[in-house]
């Protein structure tokens, strides 16, 4: 069960880290109202990863 835990928080981890990446990567394309909907993005991966996070705390 804990091994799972760790397991699902590394992935979220690595899933927002590459998000951040790929933003990196392709910001020269991005039009007008693409970095809202990026940075929409980011922040919700962001905050889904830190609630997940604390609510490992806790238990």
């Amino acid at each position: 069960m804990q091994l799972k835990k760790i397991f699902i928080g590394g992935l979220l981890s690595t899933t927002s880290l590459s998000v951040l990446a790929l933003i990196g990567s392709k910001q020269a394309e991005i039009n007008n109202f693409k970095p809202f909907l990026v940075i929409a993005s980011v922040a919700l991966i962001l905050g889904v990863m830190a609630t997940y996070q604390k609510h490992l705390q806790y238990r």
